[in-house]
């Protein structure tokens, strides 16, 4: 069994398709706080545990981009348990960003890319340079040998 924890819904991307853009707006309308503290993942951690959840996958808004990120991954490994980390990867693809990942256990990756080219990626997310990022950053983890790397593909009209 596995459990999706959903971090928050900062993200370094606007993409068309998001799912979790109106849940962020209403939250910032009513001033609500918009992604979970560091001490609320891990009480989710430890409650998917506890529910016998052997797998965690952490998602967003977009994880990487947290302060805590590295310690979140941390967390989930010293809890024994197998880790997923959905992500656009635009951060990851920094110089040093996975040095963290030496002496881990394999970590799956799912990379969201929506296109072939710049043209059409950018134009779904709306961030100028993501399409570059994220390549550089699935380049970045082809480096580590714990790095399980598997794409997702939002099909829509754009890149159809």
């Amino acid at each position: 069994m596995y459990t999706d924890i959903k971090v928050g819904y900062t993200c370094n991307n606007n993409c068309v398709h998001c799912v979790i853009a109106p849940i962020k707006k209403n939250l910032i309308k009513n001033r609500n706080v918009v992604d979970s503290n560091t001490n609320e993942v891990k009480q989710f951690i430890d409650e998917a545990k506890k529910r016998g959840s052997r797998s965690i996958v952490l998602t967003g808004g977009e994880v990487t981009i947290r302060s805590d990120f590295e310690e979140l991954v941390q967390y989930v490994v010293n809890k024994n348990l197998h880790l997923t980390i959905q992500t656009n990867g635009r951060v990851l693809s920094k110089p040093g960003r996975l040095n963290f990942l030496e002496g881990l256990p394999p970590i799956n990756f799912v990379v969201a890319i929506h296109g072939h080219n710049e043209n059409i990626h950018d134009s779904i997310t709306r961030a100028k340079n993501s399409f570059r990022q994220t390549v550089a950053a699935i380049k970045c983890l082809r480096k580590y040998s714990n790095a399980i790397i598997h794409g997702k593909l939002v099909i829509s009209k754009i890149n159809m």
